[in-house]
């Protein structure tokens, strides 16, 4: 393997030469229905052109087919695939393949056998990084969805839905960022936005764990530390009655603290569960 090459399952660029992939195996991906598997398996001369043996399971339009075949090694990647029908926009360096064990479904790689249609989707094309950076910021949303809705969590870390805590603000901002991102927004922005909502979450939700009761006015923190045990009670109480009293508690309690921040008492009601 040229020392030139990344490591197994990291993305193989589409220029490099066949010849540096000698004793290497790949897949190369345009879409989930047309793809190229292959190794280079050993050199050979004739008539003074040095050659590459490579073994292919070739994906076109969804129907496979293998071959073996003999190839310049001066042609890059992306080229030897375009000869065989797949113009790929990605692809991936493989650990070797076991050709004996390879079906149009599955493949024995690394001496294990895995789903062909699994090992392509693993290959990062620049639509399925988008897909994963849209999903990664979709885990946070969802997670800032279930701690905002969580009303004890809420009064007790009060400083993450605080848009005037600078660690707030600025996951905030990146949200905004992130919601700006359309199809023609390039892929390594799309990412890096993606990290931005990743990274600014984290920090303000550690930020937020830190200062706790901190955050509010001192002359808040006594009533939002009752609002928070009263919001517990309700949460954890298994009698009906006892779980309507400590929502009226925490009701009032917010009502006094009129911090916008806060939860809205007017919801309690739907916030906390089990009433």
């Amino acid at each position: 393997m040229s020392p030139l090459l990344p490591t197994v399952w990291e993305p193989l660029p589409l220029h490099t030469p066949l010849g540096d992939l000698a004793g290497s195996s790949f897949l190369a991906v345009a879409d989930p229905d047309n793809h190229v598997l292959g190794s280079v398996v050993a050199p050979r001369h004739d008539a003074g052109m040095p050659l590459r043996f490579m073994e292919t399971l070739t994906t076109v339009a969804g129907q496979p087919h293998r071959k073996s075949r003999e190839v310049n090694p001066a042609l890059p990647l992306a080229a030897v695939c375009a000869l065989v029908g797949v113009s790929p926009v990605a692809a991936t360096l493989l650990p070797a393949i076991n050709w004996l064990a390879v079906t149009p479904e599955s493949v024995s790689v690394g001496g294990r056998t895995r789903s062909l249609a699994a090992l392509v989707a693993r290959v990062p094309t620049p639509q399925a990084r988008r897909q994963q950076a849209a999903s990664r910021v979709d885990a946070v949303k969802q997670e800032y969805g279930r701690l905002r809705g969580d009303v004890t969590y809420r009064i007790e870390n009060a400083a993450l839905f605080d848009p005037s805590s600078e660690a707030t603000r600025q996951f905030e901002t990146a949200l905004v960022l992130w919601d700006d991102v359309d199809p023609t927004t390039p892929e390594t922005e799309v990412v890096r936005r993606a990290a931005m909502v990743e990274v600014t979450f984290a920090t303000a939700r550690s930020a937020a764990e830190t200062e706790g009761f901190a955050h509010l006015p001192a002359q808040a923190r006594p009533i939002a530390e009752r609002a928070a045990k009263s919001a517990r009670l309700a949460q954890l109480s298994p009698s009906e009655s006892k779980r309507r009293r400590a929502v009226d508690a925490v009701a009032t309690l917010l009502h006094r603290l009129n911090l916008s921040y806060l939860p809205d008492p007017t919801v309690l009601n739907r916030a906390l569960p089990g009433l």
